[in-house]
């Protein structure tokens, strides 16, 4: 008797503690204590910094806290002014900061808003002057290409409504997929090391042009991906044997959502993203590359944890319709 009581008392505690895990998989919470920092650290200019009460507001910063308002909604009066930043502080020549992704992102986020249709053709143009001849992109006009850049760069044109057959898109998508590591994974450089940074990014961007999620070159990502996901608490890592991140995780999503892969994946990764939240509603990271590999509370992970989970929150029909319109 002793031992079936024993027994029944385990079945009954893991019922429970699957019950309790359950309960706390609550995306819509971790989304609203997300988007209650962003509007919190919001600066008296618009923008937002990399790090809150740190330095001057960054146009890059603005565009992802912008563009997470804009998504859910959340306040218009606060992203009508991310917007007024992101429109003030364009360059001359189109860019923003000579810089491929922070062109890129503040052109997702002007899209997004349907707001300064001339400030995102100049961006365009800019992309389509630094565009190298194989296809990728780099940091800025000069340097070796890197596949985030390329990935970024190609998401920030199909939000600004170019078509996955413009020459751009195809030509930067050809270069992604040349790129591609033997394992399957994509390195930052050429060659580089698989990531799940840049392998994310890439199957990102590749999916979102118009790349089947049943080719070879997405199947075989894909593969790479699951396989850095952590079993024990749902995060991905840089690489296995490696400690998981709130940001990788949550690019990882955004990645696995655009492919249609839903269930246990997506339901661990979003259980990881509620446990390692700050009371605040931040998070903290170490992918940001001005900090080094040291792990810091900043605006950039929280931005992109709010994009992924609110798009895990989408359902199926939603995401197709989407899949057709990058840029609504």
């Amino acid at each position: 008797m002793k031992k079936r009581g024993l027994i029944v008392g385990i079945i009954v505690a893991c019922f429970l503690l699957g019950a309790v895990q359950g309960a706390m998989a609550a995306p819509k919470d971790v989304l609203n204590k997300c988007l209650g920092y962003i509007l919190k650290v919001q600066q008296p200019d618009g923008g937002w910094q990399l790090i809150a009460g740190k330095g001057e507001s960054e146009a890059e910063t603005t565009a992802w806290a912008t563009r997470a308002l804009l998504l859910t909604k959340k306040d218009a009066a606060a992203a009508e002014k991310g917007v007024a930043f992101i429109l003030k502080h364009q360059n001359p020549n189109g860019s923003w900061n000579n810089n491929v992704a922070h062109t890129a992102f503040c052109i997702w986020t002007l899209a997004e808003a349907k707001k300064g249709r001339d400030a995102i053709v100049n961006g365009v143009t800019w992309l389509w002057q630094t565009q190298k001849k194989d296809g990728g992109w780099g940091r800025g006009p000069k340097g070796p290409n890197l596949s985030i850049y390329t990935a970024v760069a190609i998401r920030g044109l199909l939000a600004a409504g170019l078509p996955i057959d413009t020459l751009m898109i195809k030509k930067g998508v050809e270069y992604l997929m040349s790129v591609q590591n033997k394992d399957g994974g994509w390195g930052v450089p050429k060659g580089g090391r698989s990531l799940s940074l840049s392998t994310a990014w890439a199957l990102y961007a590749m999916l979102a042009a118009g790349i089947p999620r049943y080719e070879d070159s997405v199947q075989k990502g894909i593969k790479w991906l699951l396989n850095v996901q952590l079993q024990h608490n749902g995060g991905f890592c840089f690489f296995k044997l490696m400690p998981p991140d709130p940001e990788l995780t949550a690019y990882s999503i955004l990645a696995l959502n655009a492919a249609s892969i839903r269930g246990k994946p997506i339901e661990d990764a979003l259980y990881y993203l509620e446990a390692v939240q700050l009371p605040d509603g931040s998070y903290m990271s170490r992918v940001p590359m001005e900090f080094k590999k040291k792990n810091k509370k900043n605006t950039q992970t929280t931005c992109f944890v709010s994009w992924a989970v609110w798009d895990a929150m989408l359902t199926e029909a939603e995401h197709r319709k989407l899949s057709f319109s990058p840029g609504r």
